[in-house]
């Protein structure tokens, strides 16, 4: 390894000091991409939890909800569930 810092210190341009920085330079990177990942699979937990939890509201409502009209039934697939003067105008 002396070898090598004599090369590097004859070869000019580069301090040998400045190598000695550079393993923890080195370790802060790879802990600010782990954190990233980190923060990456964080992120993509609470959205799957939030759709989820969002789907299941909805499908709870909507079988509580399935007997009565409400005001979003015009946007509905099912022709029975339309509106009387859309379904006039659909035949």
């Amino acid at each position: 390894m002396d070898e090598l810092y004599d090369l590097i210190s004859k070869g000019g341009g580069v301090e040998v000091t400045a190598l000695g920085e550079l393993e923890a330079k080195v370790w802060r990177k790879v802990s600010q991409v782990e954190a990233r990942r980190r923060e990456l699979r964080l992120r993509t937990a609470a959205l799957c939890l939030a759709a989820g939890v969002g789907g299941l509201a909805g499908s709870i409502s909507g079988s509580v909800n399935a007997g009565g009209r409400n005001e979003l039934s015009i946007f509905s697939v099912e022709l029975v569930a339309a509106p009387l003067n859309v379904r006039n105008l659909t035949g």
